[in-house]
């Protein structure tokens, strides 16, 4: 995912790379927040089967 934004932000002009980055650093503790540690995963694995 972070291999396929980085692809996508050298194809781009300055000024909408410099918004992408924003944009970027926006969402991305997001997406931090919403991967929880490998321990919490396997719980939940473990319990859904």
């Amino acid at each position: 995912m972070l291999l396929r934004v980085l692809i996508t932000l050298q194809n781009t002009t300055n000024e909408s790379f410099l918004n992408q980055v924003n944009q970027f650093e926006d969402v991305l503790p997001l997406y931090l927040q919403i991967k929880k540690p490998d321990h919490f995963r396997d719980q939940a694995y473990f319990q859904d089967n």
